[in-house]
C-alpha cells in the first residue's frame, strides 16, 4: 500500500472526461437494474459485459472503457535508469521509509507540497513551479545530510499495540528477554527476508539489526489521543537512493516542460 503517482498524455481532457463519465454512469446503471451482483448467474454477467462492452464502442471508448487518446508515459530516468522512480512514475510507501513520511519527518515537506497536491486526484500542476519546490527540496535535502556527517538517520515508534490487554503488557527486564528468546527460537529456521518484522509483542530486527543511536520516550496521537511511545532514533545506510528519487522528481518536471505539447499531460495521484 502506498501513494503511487501516474502521469499521462490526454489529447482532448474535456472529451476525455465527458467520455468516461457517461460510461460509468450508463456501465454502472446497468449493472445496478440486475440487482445483487453475487445472485448473478455467469451467463447474466456475460451478458451484462458485452452490453458495457457495446456501450463503451459506442461512445468511441475502448472496450474496457478506456479513453484511447490517454497514454500513459512512462520511461527511465536518463541519469538512474534502474531506478524505482521513472520519468511518468513516483512511489510513496505508508511506512516509515516512504520518501513523503522522511520529508515530513525530516524538511517538512512531501511529494504532495512539491506538487501543491491539494485534495486533487488528477491535475495538471504548475510543472515550473514543482520543478522549483523539488530542486530546493533536494537543496535542504543534501544540506540536512551535510550538517550530520553524511550520515542519515530515521525515526521509528515503538508503543504497545492497540490488541495488547493491560495484563499482558512487558513489566519487567525478565519478561522482556523471555519474549526476545521466544521470538529468537521461533524465527531461527526462517529465511533472512523474515527476519525483520512487527508484532503484537513488539519490532524485532533479528537479521540486520538496527543502529540506534536515541530512545526518546513521549507519546504520539492515535484517533485524537495520546498514546505512550518510544521513538527510536537509527541511522539507515539508503539515503543516496532517497537523493536520487528527488533528482528524477525533477527530471519529471523537466521532461514535461521540454514537450512541445506540455498542457496535455496530467497526474494521476493514486493511495
Amino acid at each position: 500500500m502506498g501513494l503511487d503517482v501516474y502521469l499521462y498524455r490526454i489529447d482532448d481532457y474535456a472529451k476525455y472526461k465527458r467520455l468516461t463519465e457517461e460510461y460509468e454512469k450508463k456501465s454502472d446503471e446497468n449493472w445496478a437494474k440486475v440487482g445483487d451482483y453475487d445472485k448473478l448467474t455467469d451467463d447474466q454477467k456475460d451478458a451484462l459485459r458485452k452490453e458495457n462492452t457495446a456501450l463503451a464502442l459506442s461512445l468511441g471508448l475502448e472496450e474496457d472503457g478506456d479513453y484511447p487518446g490517454e497514454v500513459k508515459m512512462e520511461r527511465d530516468s536518463r541519469v538512474y535508469p534502474e531506478h524505482l522512480f521513472k520519468v511518468g512514475y513516483l512511489r510513496s510507501s505508508y511506512n516509515e521509509g516512504g520518501i513523503n513520511r522522511l520529508l515530513r519527518d525530516k524538511l517538512n515537506t512531501s511529494l504532495d507540497e512539491i506538487f501543491d497536491t491539494g485534495a486533487r486526484y488528477e491535475f495538471q500542476p504548475d510543472w515550473q513551479a514543482a520543478r522549483e519546490r523539488a530542486i530546493k527540496t533536494l537543496e535542504d535535502w543534501r544540506a540536512l545530510t551535510a550538517s550530520t556527517g553524511g550520515k542519515s538517520y530515521r525515526v521509528s515508534e515503538s508503543k504497545v499495540s492497540l490488541f495488547t490487554q493491560p495484563s499482558e503488557m512487558i513489566s519487567s527486564a525478565a519478561d522482556a528477554l523471555k519474549v526476545f528468546y521466544s521470538q529468537l527460537e521461533s524465527y531461527k529456521d526462517k529465511p533472512d527476508a523474515w527476519l525483520n518484522f512487527g508484532c503484537k509483542d513488539g519490532e524485532f530486527f533479528l537479521g540486520e539489526p538496527l543502529k540506534v543511536c536515541a530512545l526518546i520516550p513521549g507519546a504520539s496521537d492515535f484517533l485524537g489521543n495520546k498514546m505512550p511511545t518510544t521513538y527510536v532514533i537509527y541511522e539507515a545506510q539508503d539515503d543516496a537512493w532517497y537523493t536520487q528519487a528527488l533528482e528524477i522528481v525533477i527530471e519529471n518536471c523537466e521532461w514535461v516542460l521540454e514537450q512541445p505539447d506540455k498542457e496535455l499531460y496530467w497526474l494521476h495521484w493514486s493511495g
